[in-house]
């Protein structure tokens, strides 16, 4: 035991050695703007991805002593690229050894600026600029047409966005997942596809791959398949994706599903207690702003999938109107009610998931033909609330006509209060 405790010691000082002289020679670079993807403030160049020692010098942290102490202090915390710390609070960067509450003052002052890539008050020239900036990928045509058709006239699944597949078991949500993968190859883009629930089936998705006329290569050599079990396993697995995602020209990254992986990581139990769920749903909050900031600075889409909890019968509120009077006993009357009562499900997560996606895609059975299945768009600002049904078929999804389906309003109602 003590031969262990000395190899272990002994490990320590000699870590702590090795990353103080690695920084010992390290001087503040001179930036080189040309060839750079830039964007102007105040008069000035700043680069949009720079690498730490950039980042410190446009942040004016000179001081080569501070200079050098920051960034051995950035190796011992894991921060290796710039998206590493978009995961910093202020208190946090505050906390580390290195820095002075004047340096942490200009170092988030300067990430603010780079996530913004300028002024926080938008004039509509840089709008107009951000817009452009988006690329739509192409679903499936007929579904494109009715779901995701936006109001520039572009179609598709919009980049930089968080989208939700939720539903039952048996809708198509991993269905859904391996359809858009084969959409973003046929545009030329890679896919990371994250799979929680062993559904990945490489099978399947040769199938929609040739149907769709893509080559089995290209899903080989453009799905980068991933495993896991537990959301602790999601966070390193981002943090590793966060220094590569530009280079392999990922287009999206796919979590099939994302809340299996967090209640493996926090199982719910009759005994939980208040403190461990606030725990928990901390957790997808963090993961969830380090998602969106993935999304936003490498514009891709990040698609995941979510369950639904036990549905129930909801009872409308005018329930009354139905029944002219107390004695009334007729059967229409009856039938029509029970026609009424809305059977439905709420997809888990709470608040924290529902107001992190900026599009939420609900699946579930048609409840006029339990044969079908029916998508609606739910919780979006950007596109008009509308369902449509679909089919799996060989290709992927499809849709199952070519017009929207309209929905009664006491349906959109019930809908409305439970999704939020």
């Amino acid at each position: 035991m003590r031969n262990v405790e000395t190899i272990k010691d002994t490990s320590h000082h000699s870590l702590t050695d090795e990353t103080t002289d690695r920084f010992k020679s390290i001087s503040p670079p001179i930036i080189t703007y040309i060839n750079r993807e830039v964007f102007e403030f105040e008069g000035r160049k700043y680069l949009v991805r720079p690498s730490l020692q950039e980042l410190l010098v446009e942040a004016k942290i000179t001081n080569i002593r501070v200079f050098r102490a920051i960034l051995r202090e950035f190796r011992l915390q894991g921060v290796e690229t710039i998206d590493d710390l978009y995961d910093f609070s202020k208190s946090r960067i505050l906390h580390l050894e290195s820095f002075s509450q004047q340096n942490a003052n200009k170092l988030i002052q300067h990430l603010v600026r780079i996530k913004h890539k300028g002024p926080l008050i938008l004039g509509s020239d840089i709008l107009e600029l951000l817009e452009t900036q988006y690329f739509y990928l192409e679903f499936v045509k007929e579904i494109d047409t009715i779901l995701f058709k936006h109001m520039n006239g572009k179609q598709g699944l919009r980049s930089k966005s968080l989208i939700e597949i939720c539903g039952s078991d048996g809708v198509g949500k991993t269905q859904w997942c391996m359809t858009a993968t084969c959409s973003m190859l046929q545009v030329g883009k890679r896919v990371v596809y994250i799979d929680s629930e062993e559904g990945f089936n490489y099978t399947r998705i040769k199938q929609i791959a040739v149907e769709n006329k893509l080559s089995q290569r290209s899903i080989k050599d453009n799905v980068m398949l991933s495993r896991i079990d537990s959301f602790d396993e999601l966070d390193l697995l981002l943090q590793e994706l966060s220094h590569s995602l530009s280079e392999n020209n990922v287009g999206m990254i796919v979590i099939d599903s994302i809340m299996q992986l967090l209640q493996n990581t926090y199982p719910v139990t009759i005994d939980n207690s208040w403190d461990n769920i606030a725990v928990r749903q901390l957790h997808l909050r963090r993961t969830m702003r380090r998602l969106r900031s993935m999304a936003r600075n490498h514009n891709l889409i990040v698609l995941y999938t979510n369950h639904t909890k036990v549905g129930r019968l909801k009872i409308p509120l005018n329930i009354a109107d139905d029944f002219p009077n107390d004695t009334s006993d007729d059967l229409t009357n009856l039938i029509r009610l029970m026609k009424r009562l809305v059977y439905v499900q709420s997809p888990m997560g709470g608040p924290t998931l529902a107001h992190s996606s900026d599009l939420r895609i609900y699946l579930t059975p048609d409840k006029d033909d339990q044969s079908k299945l029916q998508a609606l768009i739910e919780n979006c600002s950007y596109l008009p609330k509308v369902s449509i049904n679909y089919s799996i078929t060989n290709k992927g999804i499809k849709s199952y006509n070519s017009s929207t389906i309209e929905l009664p309003t006491d349906h959109v109602n019930d809908l409305n209060e439970l999704l939020g």
